[in-house]
C-alpha cells in the first residue's frame, strides 16, 4: 500500500524552516560583537571617548533561531526523501518502479520534491478512486481535481518516468480529456523508445474512437509516430473505430487528412470499408489513392480485388496503376488474374485492355498464351503491353534464345511482334552477345520490326565484325531501316573483297543515298567501276545505283550491259537507260525489246514508251502475239501510252478465250494503269470466259463506270456472265450492291445462288443475315457450305453451334475444304483471308481435322491446355458435338479444373452426355463447390434428375 503522505504539512514545515532561515538571515546583519571592540582612534589625549551603546542583548537570539531552523529543515528534508523513496518503492508498476528516473526523485532538490508531493498524494489515492468509481459527491469533485491537477502536469513535463507515471493514473480514470496531451507527448519526448506504448494504452483507456479520429483529422504535418499509436489503439476495437473512420472520411475534403484517415482504416480489416476505398480509388490526389489501395489488400476479398481490378482501368496515373497492380498480386487465389485477363482480352475499351495487361506485369506467373494473342491485338496500346510484361518476365529472352539456336517461323512472327510492340532491349542484346549465326538472324528482326533505334548498334556492329556473311546481313538491314546514317560505311564496303559484301551495299545506296548528297560524286566513281566487276548482281546493282543518281556519264557503259548474258543484268540496265537517255538509246532498247526474257522485254516496253517511241510499235505488235501475260500487258500499256487508238487490235485478240488471254485479263485487273478501257470492251463482248474475267477485273478498277456495267450484267441471261456479275459485285464491297446481291437469291441458276451467298458473306449485309442462317438447313449440302462460309465474318452468337452442326457432315466439309483450295476463286479466297480473328480457330478445325482428330485434340486441350480460354473453347465444342469419347475428360474437368467457369461448363456438357442420376456423388460435390456458377448448374442436374422417367 502505497503511504499517504501529508503534503500540506511537509509544505507548511518547509515554509516555516524557509521563514526562520530568512529571519535569521537579516537579524545576522546586525553584529553582535560590537560592544565588545575598543575604539582605536583613543589615544590617551585627555578625552575620554563616547559611552558606548548598550549591548544588544536581542540580536544574539537569531543564532539559536537559525541553528533551529536549521535542525527544522535537515529533519523535513530527511522525513520527505523517506517518504519519497517509500512512494516510489510501492507504485504497482513494476517497470515504472525499476525506471531509474523514477527512483531518482528522493534524491532530488528540495523543490523539485515539494513540486512531487501532489503527484504521489493521487497516486496514493488511486485506488481508491479506481474502487469507488464516477460516484456522486466529494469522490467526483476529488477525481476531476486529480485529473486537472494530472492533466496540467502532463502538458508541460520534460521527464519521461513521469510522463509515464501521469499516463498510468489518467489511464486508471479512463479520463477522455487526456487523448490530446497524451499524443502531445510524443511531439515533445520523440527520444523514449517506451512512451508510445504508454500512450496507446492511456488512449485505449479512454474508449473514445470518434474522438481519437476528430483527433487524427486534424490537419497538420505527418506524424508516423501519432498515427502508429493511434492504429494500436483503434485495432483493439476494429468495429467501433471503423465506423468513426467512415463517418469522418465522408466528412472530410482535406487529401492529407483522407490520406491519414484511410491509413488509419487499412489495418482494421473491416468489411464495410470496401465501398469507401473503391470510390478513393479513382478520385483524390495520388497519395490518397494509394492509401485506399491499402485497405483493399487487407480485405484480400474476390470484391476487393475487383475494386482494384476497376481501379487500375480507371486511373490515369502509371504510378498509381504500378501500386495497384503490384497491391493485387499479394491478394492470393486465381481471381484476380482471371478477371485482369478477362479485361485484356474483352475489355469495353482500348485504354482498358491496355491497362490490364500492364496490371499483369505485377503477377509472378501472367498467362504467357494471352499475351501472344494480344501481341496481334488491334489497338498499338496493348500490342505495346503485352510486350512489354513478356521483356519483363524473361518470354522474349527464352523464345530468343531458341530462336538464335534453331529457326522457328513461330517464333519469329512472336519476336517480331514483340519487337514492335517495344521488346527491343533483347534483340539488341544479341548483337553483341551471340556467335555469327545468332547476330544475322537477329538483324533480320530488327530489319522486320522496322524500329529506327536499333540502328546505332547495327552500325556498330557493322564497324567490328570480320564476317562477311555477318556484314552483307546488317546492310540489308540497315537498307530496310532506312539508316542514312550509315551511307559513309556502306561506301567503304564498296571496296570489300566478298561479291556479296558489294552486291548488299549497292542495294542499300540505291535505297539510302541521295542524288544530292555530298557523297555522291565519291560514290560514282566506285561504283563505275563495279560496272566491270566480274560478279553479275554486283554489276546489276551498279546499274541501278547509276540510274537512280542520274549519272549521265554511265550511259555508254550501261548501255554495253544490255548484251549483258545474265537476265538480271540486261533487265536493271534497261531500267537505268530509261531513267537517264532512253532516247540516245532507243536502238538498245528495241533490241531488248526482243530478248527472250519476257520481263526484259517489258522494262524494255516501258522505257520506249516513256518517251513516246512510235517506231516501237511495230516490234510491239510483233512481240505481242509470242509473248506471256506480263508482257502483254506491258506491251499494252506501252501501245496506250505512245498511242491509244494503236490499242483497239490488241484488246481485239485478247477476246479469244485462251489460257495466255484468261491470265492476261487477271493481270489487267492489278495493273499500273486504268484498265477501265481495255476491261470494259472485253466484258461487253468475246467469248464467255474471257468477259467473266473481265467483269471481275473490273471489280478492282474502282471507276464508276465499271460498276454501271457490273450491275447491268447481273440481269445478263447468260448465268456464267451473271455468277461473273456477282463476284464482282462481292469483291467491290461497295454496301449499294448489296440490294442486287440479295436479287440474285431467287435466281434461277444454282450457281448464280450459291454465288451469291457467297457475295453476301463478303458485302456483310446485316439484312441477309436471316437468309444466311435459314440456308444452313436446305438440303442441298452445296447451299449449307457457302452458307456457312459466308457466316464465318458476321458477329453471330451461336457461330460456333452453326460450325459444328455442318462440320459433322463429311460433305459439307469436303465443300468447304474445296472452295478453300480453289486459287481461281478471288471471292473464296477473300473470305478466307479476311476472317475476323475470332474465328481463326474454327478455320483452323475446318482445314486440318476430322471428327476422330478433333476428339484428341480436344482432350488435350480440356486435360493441358494452359490458358482458360482455350479450355473453355474445347469444353464448348465437345458440348455441342456430344462424343462419347470426351465423356471421362468432361468428368475430370468438371471436378479438377481450377477455373469455376470451365468447371461450371464441363459439368454442364457432362450432363448433355450421361445419366445424372447414377452420378449424385458429382452432383454433391458441385454442390460443395465455392464457386456460384457450379453450384447453380449442380441445381440444375440435381432437378433433372429429380425428375420421374417419361
Amino acid at each position: 500500500m502505497t503511504p499517504v503522505v501529508r503534503p500540506r504539512v511537509w509544505a507548511c514545515a518547509a515554509l516555516l524552516a524557509y521563514a526562520c532561515m530568512g529571519a535569521a538571515a537579516r537579524a545576522a546583519e546586525v553584529r553582535p560583537w560590537a560592544p565588545l571592540q575598543l575604539d582605536r582612534s583613543y589615544s590617551g589625549s585627555g578625552v575620554p571617548p563616547a559611552p558606548a551603546a548598550p549591548p544588544n542583548r536581542a540580536a544574539a537570539r537569531p543564532w539559536w533561531l537559525l541553528a533551529a531552523a536549521a535542525g527544522a529543515c535537515w529533519w523535513a528534508d530527511r522525513r520527505l526523501r523517506r517518504r519519497l523513496d517509500l512512494a516510489v518503492r510501492a507504485l504497482p508498476w513494476p517497470d515504472l518502479r525499476d525506471d531509474p528516473r523514477i527512483r531518482f526523485w528522493p534524491r532530488r532538490p528540495l523543490p523539485g520534491r515539494l513540486a512531487l508531493l501532489p503527484l504521489l498524494r493521487d497516486l496514493s489515492r488511486l485506488r481508491d478512486l479506481q474502487r469507488l468509481g464516477p460516484g456522486p459527491g466529494g469522490r467526483v469533485r476529488v477525481r476531476r481535481r486529480t485529473a486537472a491537477r494530472c492533466l496540467r502536469r502532463l502538458a508541460s513535463t520534460r521527464c519521461g518516468g513521469e510522463a509515464r507515471l501521469l499516463l498510468r493514473i489518467l489511464a486508471g480514470m479512463g479520463h477522455a480529456a487526456a487523448a490530446e496531451p497524451a499524443l502531445d507527448l510524443l511531439r515533445r519526448l520523440p527520444e523514449d523508445p517506451v512512451l508510445p506504448d504508454e500512450v496507446a494504452g492511456t488512449l485505449t483507456a479512454v474508449a473514445r474512437a470518434d474522438l481519437l479520429v476528430r483527433l487524427a483529422a486534424r490537419p497538420g504535418p505527418p506524424d508516423r509516430t501519432r498515427d502508429r499509436v493511434l492504429h494500436a489503439v483503434l485495432a483493439r476495437r476494429p468495429e467501433q473505430g471503423a465506423r468513426a473512420l467512415l463517418a469522418e472520411l465522408e466528412q472530410s475534403t482535406d487529401p492529407r487528412v483522407r490520406r491519414r484517415l484511410l491509413e488509419l482504416l487499412a489495418p482494421l480489416g473491416r468489411p464495410e470499408a470496401l465501398g469507401t476505398a473503391a470510390r478513393s480509388l479513382v478520385r483524390g490526389p495520388e497519395a490518397e489513392r494509394t492509401a485506399a489501395a491499402g485497405v483493399l489488400a487487407v480485405l484480400s476479398t474476390p470484391e476487393a480485388a475487383d475494386a482494384l481490378v476497376q481501379g487500375i482501368c480507371q486511373n490515369s496515373s502509371s504510378r498509381v496503376r504500378h501500386h495497384l497492380a503490384r497491391t493485387l498480386a499479394r491478394i492470393p487465389g486465381p481471381a484476380p488474374a482471371a478477371r485482369l485477363a478477362e479485361i485484356a482480352r474483352r475489355g469495353p475499351s482500348a485504354v482498358s485492355r491496355a491497362r490490364a495487361v500492364e496490371a499483369m506485369a505485377a503477377l509472378d506467373h501472367p498467362d504467357p498464351a494471352l499475351l501472344r494473342r494480344l501481341l496481334s491485338d488491334r489497338a498499338a496500346a496493348v500490342r505495346t503491353a503485352a510486350a512489354r510484361v513478356l521483356e519483363q518476365h524473361g518470354e522474349v529472352d527464352r523464345v530468343l534464345a531458341a530462336y538464335l539456336e534453331q529457326y522457328r517461323p513461330e517464333a519469329q512472327a512472336f519476336l517480331v511482334a514483340a519487337g514492335r510492340g517495344g521488346a527491343l532491349r533483347p534483340l539488341i542484346r544479341s548483337l553483341s552477345r551471340s556467335p555469327a549465326k545468332g547476330i544475322k538472324r537477329a538483324a533480320r528482326l530488327l530489319a522486320d520490326v522496322g524500329n529506327r533505334k536499333a540502328v546505332p548498334y547495327l552500325v556498330e556492329c557493322l564497324e567490328r565484325t570480320p564476317d562477311w556473311t555477318v556484314e552483307s546481313r546488317l546492310i540489308q538491314a540497315l537498307a530496310r531501316l532506312q539508316a542514312r546514317e550509315a551511307v559513309p560505311l556502306l561506301v567503304e564496303r564498296l571496296r570489300s573483297r566478298h561479291r556479296w559484301v558489294r552486291k548488299s551495299s549497292l542495294d542499300a545506296l540505291a535505297r539510302l543515298l541521295s542524288p544530292r548528297s555530298a557523297l555522291r560524286e565519291r560514290t560514282l566513281v566506285l561504283v563505275r567501276r563495279l560496272l566491270q566487276d566480274p560478279d553479275p548482281w554486283a554489276r546489276a546493282g551498279a546499274a541501278r545505283l547509276l540510274g537512280r543518281l542520274g549519272d549521265t556519264a554511265a550511259v555508254p557503259a550501261i548501255m554495253e550491259l544490255a548484251r549483258d548474258p545474265m537476265t538480271r543484268v540486261r533487265m536493271e540496265a534497261a531500267a537505268a537507260l530509261k531513267r537517264l537517255a532512253p532516247e540516245p538509246a532507243q536502238e538498245v532498247l528495241l533490241d531488248l525489246l526482243h530478248d527472250r526474257r519476257d520481263k526484259v522485254a517489258a522494262v524494255a516496253s516501258a522505257a520506249l514508251a516513256a518517251v513516246g517511241c512510235r517506231k516501237a510499235l511495230p516490234a510491239l505488235f510483233a512481240r505481242f502475239h509470242h509473248a506471256g501475260p506480263l508482257l502483254r500487258v506491258a506491251v499494252l500499256e506501252a501501245v496506250r501510252t505512245i498511242d491509244p487508238t494503236e490499242a483497239e487490235p490488241l484488246v481485239h485478240l485478247l477476246r479469244e478465250d485462251t489460257a495466255e488471254n484468261l491470265r492476261t485479263v487477271r493481270l489487267l485487273g492489278r495493273a499500273a494503269m486504268d484498265p477501265t478501257d481495255v476491261l470494259a470492251p472485253l466484258a461487253r463482248s468475246g467469248r464467255t470466259r474471257v468477259r467473266c474475267e473481265a467483269l471481275r477485273g473490273l471489280a478492282l478498277c474502282g471507276d464508276p463506270r465499271g460498276r454501271a456495267l457490273i450491275f447491268a450484267m447481273m440481269r445478263h441471261k447468260d448465268p456464267a456472265l451473271r455468277s461473273a456479275a456477282v463476284d464482282a459485285a462481292a469483291l467491290t464491297g461497295d454496301p449499294a450492291l448489296a440490294g442486287a446481291l440479295n436479287e440474285r437469291r431467287s435466281d434461277p441458276d444454282r450457281g448464280v445462288r450459291l454465288r451469291a451467298i457467297l457475295g453476301l458473306g463478303l458485302v456483310k449485309n446485316p439484312d441477309a443475315l436471316p437468309f444466311l442462317r435459314n440456308s444452313l438447313y436446305h438440303t442441298d449440302p452445296a447451299v449449307r457450305a457457302h452458307a456457312l462460309l459466308a457466316l464465318f465474318h458476321y458477329g453471330e452468337p451461336h457461330f460456333l453451334e452453326f460450325f459444328l452442326d455442318q462440320f459433322r457432315e463429311i460433305k459439307v466439309r469436303n465443300l468447304l475444304r474445296r472452295l478453300l483450295r480453289d486459287r481461281g476463286d478471288p471471292v473464296a479466297q477473300r473470305l478466307a483471308a479476311s476472317i475476323p480473328e475470332v474465328r481463326r480457330r474454327e478455320l483452323t478445325v475446318l482445314r486440318e481435322h476430322t471428327l476422330k482428330s478433333l476428339d484428341t485434340l480436344l482432350e488435350e486441350w480440356i486435360t493441358a491446355a494452359a490458358d482458360t480460354e482455350d479450355r473453355l473453347w474445347a469444353v464448348m465444342v465437345a458440348e455441342f458435338l456430344r462424343r462419347r469419347r470426351l465423356k471421362a475428360v468432361l468428368k475430370r474437368a468438371a471436378r479438377s479444373d481450377p477455373m469455376p467457369q470451365v468447371r461450371a461448363r464441363a459439368l454442364k456438357a457432362y450432363a448433355e452426355m450421361a445419366d445424372m442420376r447414377r452420378e449424385s456423388a458429382l452432383i454433391q460435390e458441385a454442390v460443395a463447390d465455392p464457386a456460384l456458377e457450379v453450384q447453380t448448374v449442380a441445381a440444375r442436374c440435381l432437378a433433372r434428375a429429380a425428375e420421374p422417367v417419361s
